[in-house]
């Protein structure tokens, strides 16, 4: 059999199917990696739910990440202890903890004389680590707002510093509910961070819905 146009129908199929075996062979390597878990994610019905069936969020990690079991040695579960510890007045529901180093008193009196101030009700800390030739003590008594952990500075410490934090302020403020991590060397909208701490999804006590 002959179309009118000419060509045989066995080549029109394959002119219609053939760019499938291309395609998975020579497309982008992204796409063809994604494609089983395209696959696997518009068969499961679950995962198309808007809401999850999990009971808790320790279930959610049990059930979608590969199960591991954390290591006794780490030193992420002993608290590094603090060489300088802040004044906080009260038990504040709200915290904003700037990430600093030794060396840059520059940014953080920046920071005391523009920025901090507009934090009404919320105390703000700045964390830094240890540094040889480096001593806070005198600007620490000056404004007690510096909190000082018994470890070298530096970023391959940025993890251990930020869970040394939440360890010292979750325990030392047990009504704490939002901790707000800000950088040294930004500028901060804090009318904007004051609305945005007002959805619960951020909030410390809603872990299924925040990022703690």
């Amino acid at each position: 059999m002959i179309l009118a146009t000419g060509l045989k129908p066995e080549a029109v199929l394959v002119g219609l199917l053939g760019w499938i075996v291309p395609y998975l062979f020579l497309a982008n390597y992204l796409e063809r990696s994604l494609f089983p878990f395209r696959a696997y994610c518009y068969t499961q019905s679950d995962l198309l739910s808007e809401k999850h069936h999990l009971e808790s969020l320790e279930h959610c990690v049990d059930r979608y990440h590969y199960p591991r079991k954390a290591d006794p040695s780490c030193r992420l579960n002993v608290a590094p202890g603090t060489v300088i510890e802040p004044k906080i007045a009260g038990k504040p529901k709200r915290l904003a903890v700037v990430r600093s180093a030794p060396n840059a008193p520059d940014y953080r009196n920046f920071i005391r004389t523009t920025w901090k101030k507009d934090f009404v009700g919320i105390p703000v800390v700045f964390l830094v680590g240890l540094r040889d030739g480096t001593d806070l003590r005198a600007e620490a008594g000056e404004y007690q707002d510096i909190l000082q952990f018994k470890f070298t500075d530096g970023y391959f410490v940025l993890g251990y510093k930020m869970t040394s934090t939440y360890e010292y302020f979750l325990r030392l403020l047990p009504d704490l509910e939002e901790i707000i991590v800000l950088n040294d060397d930004t500028i901060v909208n804090v009318e904007a961070l004051e609305k945005v701490g007002k959805y619960h999804r951020f909030c410390i006590i809603r872990p299924d819905f925040g990022f703690m």
